[in-house]
């Protein structure tokens, strides 16, 4: 080190050039210093110096306002669905967090599971198998349970030719407990006895998004979140696991207030990316950070106009060299549809399909439950790709694609429709063709969102308290469609606390009518205030034949807003 200089902490370039050092003595000093400081920070800055742009989504047409975007328009790849295990009510009616694996001879799926709500007390962990990726074995307990802590798994990872299954334990959301514990397990895979068993502690506060990869410099890499539940779900990295399965070296990441559920991938140009969502922030785009030191520091947080429902996110880089991408785009927060985008370089994006497009019927209530496709993992084997996700937070399901079809759809030169509809009708519940089978009183109250208000349309709202099952009490929208053809359909409603009138309806039934039939599912108004949900596209003939209806709940409260067809 050069002479009277004492380092503080270089912090990069421009007006922090002379922060990190201080410097007694003459001008002549000074001016070394200035010269050796702007060296270093250099060196610093072009260590983990993002690329220019970053993350990006470029599609010719696409609005640059991503909440404009009708996500039913982009093309649907063709894919064969698989379901690996169905929750049963009061028993198993809760599953999420799914991982998949290949390892040796056979198929791998873990994911979490608790009678009804997420993150509750005795939480545990369930695997199954399969030979072929589409007959599983019956699910099995890997991790036991444990009253006021949950399990939740963190993926696979081979170690020295042994398979192991990760698992974090942490206090449940309804703990007693004082203090938080964390722990991330590991759990080895016994061929003879084919079980998982219990191995070792590898990490203390310290819970894995997903299992270790491995870095080019042959160490293994992992993203995760600490004990205190106040930070961000994920904020942290570990760094190690080759000499033994718990060396590791856990550090935090830059500007780690902004960084949910990360997952990396290598670039081209040997760099490493995370890519990662804002959380629960009002601007939901994923993000990246950069690395060109193998993973041992990342740069801060470089925004993007790629839109994010604030759900677990992940991708990885196929054998025919297309990278991918995998989310729930809209920013409604609404976990419909999953989505698959694609690159030739991991940053740039330029095609977008839809996996899984169409609304799905949430069955059971619970804590943070909710419709959709959510927290999707994949890997490719056997010339597909293979995506786990749960279905409604119920259901573990996995979608697979060729990669002849991936190739196929990126061989096509994508371009978005951004023609405004053919026809669009909004029936607002103070309009002609609203209609109720018993008196619904209005309101105007409505709740925010990260500052945010989660508003209704139009001049107030109808709301039902505590209907009894015995009225079937229901309201009621009749467009009156001038040109036939396939309607898409979508339903809004504010979010807002009713107090000791009960919450908002989180299994709302509705039903659609439309030439040919009548479709049911329900809708979960305690999510998604202000946004306009799409509830699938129906035929609808000329006339007033066609409708939608909801019905009021039992013990909560179900408001009636505004109902949207839209002809493309």
């Amino acid at each position: 080190m050069w002479p009277y200089m004492k380092k503080i902490a270089p912090r990069g370039l421009g007006y922090r050039l002379f922060s990190g050092w201080r410097v007694p003595g003459n001008i002549c000093t000074v001016c070394l210093c200035v010269c050796f400081t702007f060296q270093i920070a250099m060196a610093q800055q072009g260590s983990n110096s993002p690329a220019a742009k970053g993350l990006s989504l470029e599609i010719p047409g696409l609005p640059a306002n991503r909440s404009e975007i009708i996500w039913d328009r982009l093309p649907l790849l063709k894919s064969e669905r698989i379901t690996v295990f169905e929750g049963k009510e009061n028993a198993s009616a809760f599953c999420h967090h799914a991982s998949i694996f290949y390892y040796k001879d056979r198929f791998f799926a873990a994911w979490s599971n608790g009678n009804k709500d997420e993150d509750f007390s005795g939480q545990r962990v369930m695997y199954a198998t399969s030979k072929d990726g589409h007959q599983w074995s019956k699910a099995i307990n890997m991790t036991g349970s444990t009253p006021e802590m949950a399990y939740t798994p963190s993926g696979f990872w081979v170690h020295d030719g042994d398979l192991y299954a990760l698992a974090g334990f942490q206090n449940s959301r309804a703990s007693t407990l004082t203090s938080d514990t964390d722990e991330l397990n590991i759990y080895r895979w016994n061929s003879g006895k084919s079980a998982f068993e219990y191995s070792a502690v590898i990490a203390k506060d310290f819970l894995g998004m997903e299992g270790p990869r491995q870095t080019p410099d042959g160490q293994w890499l992992m993203f995760g979140r600490p004990a205190d539940k106040s930070l961000p779900h994920a904020n942290r990295f570990a760094k190690g696991g080759k000499s033994a399965v718990d060396n590791w070296a856990i550090k935090p990441l830059p500007n780690d207030k902004v960084v949910h559920d990360i997952f990396w991938y290598t670039l081209p140009n040997g760099k490493l990316i995370s890519v990662e969502g804002t959380g629960d922030a009002p601007d939901r785009h994923l993000v990246s950070m950069y690395s060109s030191d193998n993973g041992n520091s990342w740069s801060d947080p470089v925004p993007s106009d790629f839109p994010d429902a604030d759900s677990r996110i992940n991708g990885l880089k196929l054998s025919n060299g297309i990278y991918v991408l995998l989310n729930n785009p809209s920013l409604s927060r609404y976990r419909i549809p999953l989505s698959i985008s694609l690159s030739k370089d991991g940053e740039k994006f330029d095609h977008m399909a839809n996996i899984r497009v169409e609304q799905t019927n949430k069955k059971y209530s619970g804590h943070a439950k909710a419709p959709g496709y959510q927290y999707m993992r994949a890997i490719e084997h056997a010339g597909k790709l293979w995506i786990i996700y749960s279905v409604n937070k119920e259901n573990v399901e996995i979608t697979t694609v060729s990669l002849d079809e991936i190739k196929r759809f990126y061989a096509t030169d994508q371009t978005y429709d951004n023609r405004k509809p053919a026809a669009e009708i909004i029936i607002d519940n103070n309009e002609k063709g609203f209609e109720t089978n018993s008196p619904w009183p209005t309101d105007t109250v409505a709740g925010f969102f990260k500052g945010v208000r989660m508003g209704y349309h139009g001049h107030d709202y109808a709301y039902m308290k505590k209907s009894p099952a015995s009225t079937a009490s229901w309201a009621k929208w009749t467009p009156k469609i001038i040109t036939p053809g396939v309607y898409a359909v979508y339903m809004k409603w504010p979010t807002r606390s009713f107090g000791s009138n009960g919450s908002m309806a989180d299994v709302a039934p509705i039903e659609i009518g439309y030439p040919g039939g009548v479709h049911r599912s329900s809708v979960d108004e305690s999510r998604y205030g202000g946004s306009w949900i799409y509830l699938g596209s129906f035929p609808m003939n000329a006339g007033n034949s066609s409708y939608v209806k909801i019905y009021a709940g039992k013990n909560v409260t179900t408001v009636a807003d505004a109902v949207k067809f839209v002809k493309n």
